[in-house]
């Protein structure tokens, strides 16, 4: 169903996004991870659940995907581009905002700056601060996104066509994930544009992730969220699980009815990993 419905472009604040929309019923937006190139088979069958009773709006972020460019510098802006794009093609509000990964930063800010447009949050392993180690976490960030363009480099000559580079995907994917998820995943890392574009995101994620708290702190959404994240994370170091925990608490807190689901047998990939609870979750919320 999600690979058949069409793609439209719609002006928002002076630039095209390329949306898709499947479904009827109340509306759920899903906001992708990455860069934000999310109107393509990225959610599967997580999105063909949810359009079985709800009406589902996927969109590519400015300056990823079909949608135009440059990339915004913000979470805010990028709240603002959803707000103008959910009033340009007339969604009925308030709807369930659910945000992968980076995504998770679009779906908390939009809650915060938006409420009268939000109905309730679902946040499936999202970005969040970097952990305390030996090197700080703007370094790290930066050699992260060094190493994510030369990945591109790589992507552009083919590498990850090559059965060495098919394994180092696999190495980097992780031994929970789903061989959905595993699809999905050699998908992006041959896409050469795409990552590229993660590798901006990742030098903004710290102010971006501070950007994103500070808004839930000023003005706390008043909605159902559920934070989904997977049980285990093989290969993490106990105090960076710690650390983990221990931010995934604040966050639930920062939502007046906010709540902490883990998901067994589940990776970062998780509407891909685990899509039958992933949606289960989020029906319950939009019926809440």
């Amino acid at each position: 169903m999600g690979n058949k419905a069409p793609r439209t472009l719609i002006e928002v604040n002076g630039r095209e996004l390329c949306i898709r929309q499947r479904g009827a019923g109340p509306a759920v937006v899903l906001e992708a991870g990455g860069a934000g190139n999310g109107s393509g088979a990225v959610w599967g069958e997580f999105a063909d659940r949810l359009a079985a009773s709800a009406t589902v709006l996927t969109y590519d972020r400015a300056g990823s995907g079909r949608s135009d460019g440059p990339q915004h510098r913000t979470v805010a802006a990028m709240a603002d581009d959803l707000a103008g794009l959910l009033r340009a093609i007339g969604t009925s509000t308030p709807v369930v905002v659910v945000g992968w990964s980076s995504g998770g930063l679009v779906a908390q800010l939009f809650a915060a700056r938006y409420p009268e447009l939000v109905s309730g949050v679902v946040l499936a392993d999202p970005s969040v601060p970097l952990p305390d180690t030996k090197l700080p976490a703007g370094v790290r960030l930066a050699i992260s996104g060094v190493q994510t363009r030369v990945f591109a480099i790589a992507a552009r000559l083919g590498f990850f066509r090559t059965a060495r580079g098919e394994r180092l995907i696999e190495r980097m994917a992780g031994p929970e994930i789903s061989p959905a998820g595993l699809r999905f995943a050699k998908r992006q890392w041959n896409d050469w544009r795409e990552l590229w574009r993660s590798a901006t995101v990742l030098r903004r994620l710290t102010s971006c992730t501070r950007e994103a708290s500070a808004a839930l702190r000023a003005n706390p959404p008043d909605v159902p969220m559920r934070l989904v994240v997977p049980q285990r994370r093989p290969g993490l170091p106990s105090e960076y699980r710690a650390q983990l925990d221990a931010t995934h608490a604040e966050l639930v807190r920062l939502f007046p009815r906010g709540e902490l689901v883990t998901a067994a047998d589940a990776s970062h990939a998780l509407p891909l990993d685990r899509p039958q609870l992933l949606a289960g979750i989020v029906l319950d919320v939009l019926r809440a």
